[in-house]
């Protein structure tokens, strides 16, 4: 019973993707999340920033929805979803 409640593996990765997405909310972390997106000479650097930050967003929202969170951070875990959904709205409204 308590093996299925506690699982070091699982919370050790659940770990590095909560990190992750903080991170990414705050700014990132340089190479954190690379997209291997590369900027066209006809690209403006705003619509280029404003196009990896959306695929950015969308990678974690994806390895958000795919992950389970230990008891504990459930309701973590759900804002921290939310907060990322509501990221890409607000880019999304705003471009």
């Amino acid at each position: 019973m308590l093996q299925s409640i506690l699982d070091p593996m699982r919370d050790l990765q659940y770990g590095d993707l909560f990190r992750d997405a903080y991170s990414l909310l705050h700014g990132g972390r340089q190479g954190a999340f690379d997209t291997s997106a590369q900027r066209t000479v006809a690209e403006p650097i705003e619509e280029y920033l404003a196009r990896t930050r959306s695929e950015a967003l969308g990678l974690m929202r994806d390895r958000l929805l795919a992950a389970e969170a230990p008891p504990p951070l459930q309701e973590t875990h759900r804002l921290l979803l939310e907060l990322i959904v509501n990221a890409l709205a607000a880019d999304e409204a705003l471009g």
